[in-house]
């Protein structure tokens, strides 16, 4: 999380020690691939509870 900058940078695919895939999210919801059923707000999680 970068709270400074208002944004969510998540890493997936690890290969060799690093990642083939980054976004940046700002807005929007995301899940985690092993729980899609699960959504978690991005701006919930940037401006707190």
């Amino acid at each position: 999380m970068d709270l400074k900058n208002k944004q969510i940078k998540v890493f997936r695919e690890p290969i060799n020690g690093d990642y083939s895939q980054e976004l940046t999210l700002t807005v929007g919801e995301i899940s985690p691939l092993a729980f899609p059923q699960i959504k978690i707000s991005i701006q919930r999680l940037i401006q707190g509870f």
